[in-house]
């Protein structure tokens, strides 16, 4: 899915998919909280477990998502936010990245690590990270699939309801290309995972869109 006329020479049939990427990227579409705490009581929590902490959720229930929320909240309160996102079997955290982290430091604020995909690692590079949080006191927050065995911040669910909101957030007024029982359909096969009903929906309203013409 191409995000800008300089990434696809075709993008003038991509014009208008409110599924593209750009759409639903981390931070395109608001965190949809569930009832219990919100973003200003998870940065409350986070001081109160020294900066540790995990987000638990499924594949595609907003993890990532959150974490660019708390981000920019972590900003206003004297965090210095230094993030890495790993990729499937990545085993090892970026080469230099204890580098980066020093290179973000900021004078009077507290730096939190953050790894999007935790699980990632194999078990010494996990070891050997929070042992580098430790030693440099800084704090580590991490986004996994299953309990970690850090202090818990967060769990990330999805339901149906919840996809027909985004959904109804994402489409054009009016628009009548994507039905409730599609959404449906779709978020069953993909048992939740909204990042993959998300790239089902722009291939089904691209083939609508050029049906039309």
């Amino acid at each position: 899915m191409p995000e800008s006329a300089s990434d696809d020479p075709t993008r003038s049939a991509e014009v208008g998919n409110p599924f593209s990427t750009r759409h639903t990227r981390p931070g395109a579409l608001p965190f949809q909280f569930a009832p219990g705490p919100k973003e200003k009581q998870l940065i409350e929590r986070l001081w109160d477990t020294r900066l540790w902490g995990q987000i638990v959720g499924p594949h595609g229930s907003g993890k990532s998502t959150l974490l660019h929320l708390l981000s920019r909240r972590a900003a206003q309160v004297g965090l210095c936010w230094v993030q890495f996102e790993l990729h499937n079997a990545q085993r090892r955290m970026p080469h230099g990245w204890r580098q980066k982290v020093w290179q973000s430091f900021e004078r009077g604020r507290n730096t939190i690590v953050v790894v999007d995909g935790y699980e990632q690692l194999a078990p010494f590079s996990r070891w050997r990270l929070k042992r580098t949080c430790r030693n440099h006191r800084w704090g580590l927050l991490v986004t996994a699939h299953q309990d970690v065995g850090l202090p818990h911040l967060y769990r990330t669910l999805t339901h149906i309801d919840l996809a027909h909101a985004l959904v109804e957030m994402l489409l054009p007024v009016g628009n009548s290309r994507i039905s409730s029982q599609m959404v449906a359909r779709i978020f069953r096969r993909h048992e939740g995972n909204l990042r993959e009903v998300f790239i089902d929906l722009y291939d089904h309203y691209e083939t609508m869109r050029l049906r039309s013409r």
